[in-house]
């Protein structure tokens, strides 16, 4: 084994308190990695050269009212609302379905589940932010207060979830703007908001308990989005650098970022999801959520979508 190669994996994530570094994937929950896998997940997704061959926009629906999130399940979108009914403003909060070209097939309303499990009364502070499907099951990260909403893709069942530290007690973050499965391990990783170097990881066989923490080389401000690849590729949706920068899940390593386009001062990046399909003709792989905030009609978005030159390594 090579110095680098050797040097790449005794590296993973932070060190313990006792101040030695896991040296193996199985030391973050990882099922025992063939070598082929490890080496997988060290190849580069060359994100710097990334295009963005096409968009679509849509404007004034309920769903794109504060659209916050996008996931897919390889077959169907499914997008969120995180706007409250308040006043003479109706309740738009909720999962809404698409088939593969968008045309809407049904939706949950998250509204009374959220009124009856985190006590928003009266709608102030309650955010619901980025989504990611998992195994039927689609995962929804509350803030204000913080919790984990978990739903079947079918709409049926509905439960709640909290995020714990390590010994139980409150998780390592204080924020909950994103949450996204790794399919390599199973684990729901998310991060704080603002001044991000470490995603952390937890285990949903533990009551989502910490197990793991991806230290990152460097901080990413106001992170709206993240979502894993089948790769094991971490990318993460910026709306301070309007870019989506890419880590590996095993090191932490930085593999680059594709800017997002930016026009305006009310648009925000959002949410962000994997799913290679092609859109208008064009094979892309990673969607990104831009949102246009109105003040005199609903809201407008952009779902951008992005190809990379070596997809099957995205």
């Amino acid at each position: 084994m090579s110095n680098s190669f050797r040097g790449a994996l005794n590296g993973i994530g932070e060190p313990g308190a006792d101040g030695v570094y896991p040296r193996w994937p199985g030391d973050f929950h990882w099922s025992p990695p063939r070598m082929s896998e490890v080496i997988r997940l060290l190849r580069h997704p060359r994100v710097v050269d990334w295009t963005k061959p096409n968009e679509w926009e849509f404007a004034n629906e309920d769903w794109t009212e504060e659209c916050q999130g996008v996931t897919s399940d390889g077959t169907h979108w499914y997008l969120c609302s995180n706007k409250c009914g308040w006043g003479l403003e109706p309740e738009r909060r909720a999962i809404y379905k698409f088939d593969a070209s968008m045309n809407l097939i049904a939706h949950h309303r998250l509204g009374p589940f959220l009124e009856a499990n985190f006590g928003n009364v009266v709608c102030e502070g309650v955010h619901v932010g980025d989504i990611d499907w998992y195994q039927s099951v689609i995962y929804i990260p509350v803030e204000n207060p913080m919790g984990l909403i978990a739903l079947s893709d079918n709409f049926a069942s509905t439960s709640k979830h909290r995020l714990l530290g390590t010994d139980g007690g409150p998780p390592p973050q204080t924020h909950f703007s994103w949450c996204a499965v790794n399919p390599l391990n199973g684990l729901l990783y998310s991060s704080d908001f603002d001044n991000v170097n470490r995603v952390f990881a937890y285990e949903p066989g533990t009551d989502y308990k910490h197990v793991a923490t991806l230290k990152l080389p460097f901080r990413t401000h106001r992170v709206q989005g993240g979502c894993f690849s089948p790769e094991g590729k971490l990318y993460l949706a910026s709306d301070t650098s309007h870019d989506i920068r890419g880590f590996s899940s095993l090191t932490g390593a930085y593999l680059g970022s594709a800017s997002i386009q930016v026009e305006e001062d009310d648009q925000e990046v959002e949410g962000i999801c994997y799913w290679k399909m092609t859109t208008n003709g064009k094979p892309t792989q990673v969607h990104v959520i831009l949102l246009d905030n109105d003040d005199l009609s609903s809201d407008d978005i952009w779902l951008k979508h992005y190809a990379s030159p070596v997809p099957n390594l995205v």
